[in-house]
């Protein structure tokens, strides 16, 4: 057994808050609604993300039967069901945005700072995520305790609290170090799905961001970058669809 399930989080809306889940099925893009909605600038098209727009972090997300509701940080709700969303969510943000959600064969257009120290630099880096979701890259994302302890120890000041990072599985291991990036290449059980192991996860200034309970604080990207090279956990695509829960143990398959 490589280890235990001690989280799963899913993130209804792209770059707002996640929620909490004692388990939740995972298919071929994921676990079904994750970043199935995200906000779009009506001017541009661009969905936006906290990359570059970081108010986004701080709007609560509850899903259920398709659906979803974001309390704004003012305590005001709003949602998919609500036919003024898009007016209170423009509101919000002081300018044109729609809620959208991921269109089945388009990829979204996103964008990221130059200087993530820096978010008033010129520079705006553009690209396309994958098809018919609004995940930056691959869609299942894990993190490990002991990843977490280790980065902790190299910045003890900081907070390297699980929100920054948005795992969708959160993984108690044995060991010290960045274990499940040895997982890298390999197949894994966990429940009954079945994932492969794709690569370690690039950090950006996401991780930096101030939200719900946290300060920004631009030395957690730092000491990723120098302490592993800019990546903390590991992506993964879904192999096999199944069910994932709390308490479920991870096995190597190959």
């Amino acid at each position: 057994m490589l280890g235990r399930v001690i989280g799963v989080r899913w993130y209804p809306v792209k770059s707002m808050q996640g929620e909490d889940l004692t388990g939740a099925s995972f298919a071929t893009r994921g676990i079904p609604g994750d970043r199935h909605w995200g906000v779009a600038d009506t001017a541009t098209g661009v969905v936006l993300s906290a990359k570059r727009e970081p108010r986004l972090l701080e709007a609560l997300v509850k899903g259920a039967e398709g659906e979803v509701v974001i309390t704004l940080p003012n305590g005001s709700l709003t949602g998919s069901g609500d036919p003024n969303v898009d007016a209170a969510l423009s509101e919000w943000l002081g300018h044109g945005v729609r809620l959208v959600t991921a269109d089945h064969d388009e990829r979204a257009t996103y964008e990221i700072g130059g200087d993530f120290e820096n978010d008033n630099h010129p520079v705006v880096h553009q690209w396309q995520g994958p098809q018919g979701t609004f995940h930056d890259s691959r869609p299942v994302h894990l993190l490990s305790t002991a990843t977490l302890a280790t980065i902790r120890a190299e910045h003890p000041e900081g907070r390297f609290d699980i929100a920054r990072f948005r795992p969708n599985l959160i993984i108690e291991v044995d060991g010290e170090g960045f274990v499940e990036e040895r997982w890298v290449g390999a197949t894994i059980m966990i429940g009954t799905a079945r994932f492969e192991v794709v690569k370690p996860t690039s950090r950006c200034v996401m991780t930096t961001r101030p939200q719900v309970g946290l300060p920004r604080d631009l030395d957690i990207l730092k000491t990723i970058n120098r302490v592993n090279d800019g990546n903390l956990g590991v992506l993964a695509h879904v192999v096999s669809e199944g069910r994932v829960s709390i308490g479920d143990a991870i096995e190597m398959v190959a």
